[in-house]
C-alpha cells in the first residue's frame, strides 16, 4: 500500500494514508512534508490532516524545515499543519517558532512567516 503520493494528484495514495497506521506514517513523515510545500496541491491538505495527529515523529522533520531557507515551504507547514495540530507539537517547536517571531529573516518578513508562527504559539500559553 503506498502512502506516498507519487504526483501532486495523487489522491489514492492519501486515501491508503488516511487508512495507513501511525507507525506506517511515522517511517514516511519526511517523504510525506515534501508534499505540503505548496498546500495548493491537491495531495497537500489530506497529508496536512493525517499528520498532525501523529504527534512526537512530527517534530525532528518538521524542526529541519522551520531552520531552512525554504519560506514557502515554513509558511505552509506552519499555517497548514502546525495550525491544526496538538499543543503539544506545536510547544515542541516553541524555541524555533519563537526565533522567527523575535527575530525573523527579511525573506520571512516577506512571507509573513513571522505572522503564521505566532498565531500558532497561542497553542503554548
Amino acid at each position: 500500500m503506498n502512502i506516498v503520493p507519487a504526483n501532486k494528484s495523487d489522491l489514492d495514495a492519501c486515501n491508503n494514508l488516511l487508512r495507513a497506521s501511525d507507525e506506517e506514517v511515522e517511517e514516511k513523515v519526511n517523504e510525506l512534508l515534501e508534499w505540503v510545500q505548496d498546500i495548493n496541491w491537491p495531495v497537500a491538505v489530506p497529508i496536512c490532516e493525517r499528520l498532525k495527529n501523529i504527534g512526537s515523529p512530527l517534530v525532528g522533520p518538521v524542526k529541519k524545515i522551520l531552520l531552512s531557507n525554504d519560506e514557502v515551504w515554513k509558511y505552509w507547514v506552519i499555517s497548514g499543519l502546525l495550525s491544526k495540530a496538538s499543543n503539544e507539537t506545536v510547544c515542541s517547536l516553541k524555541a524555533e517558532l519563537e526565533n522567527i517571531v523575535e527575530n525573523p529573516t527579511e525573506a520571512e518578513k516577506a512571507e509573513e512567516i513571522n505572522i503564521v508562527a505566532s498565531e500558532v504559539l497561542v497553542k503554548c500559553q
